[in-house]
């Protein structure tokens, strides 16, 4: 299954109590998400997460190769307070496959 296609936009409905999430790019619009209870602040939220996607991925990304790189330094030259932890490190690698997946 695809992603629906970035960008994504939102705007309030007819009667301005909910705001219709969808991607601007859509040949026909269809709503990703319809955040009610006059919430602009979420319906915001979901776009910009949704558009910024591939930075936050990169990022994530980005962190797990410095961490992996501190990692290979640390066993060159052991230090207690250089050493990252496995734990942060798994951590990292699974949130990123996660992301991945989609």
């Amino acid at each position: 299954m695809e992603a629906t296609k970035r960008p994504w936009v939102y705007k309030a409905t007819a009667g301005n109590h909910d705001f219709s999430v969808y991607s601007e790019t859509e040949p026909a619009r269809k709503d990703v998400a319809l955040v009610r209870d006059f919430n602009e602040a979420n319906a915001r939220l979901i776009v910009t997460a949704c558009n910024n996607f591939e930075e936050m991925r990169d990022a994530l990304q980005s962190a797990l190769n410095e961490l992996s790189e501190a990692r290979r330094l640390a066993r060159q030259h052991p230090s207690p307070s250089y050493i990252p932890t496995e734990m942060v490190i798994t951590e990292l690698k699974t949130l990123l496959a996660k992301i991945k997946e989609g």
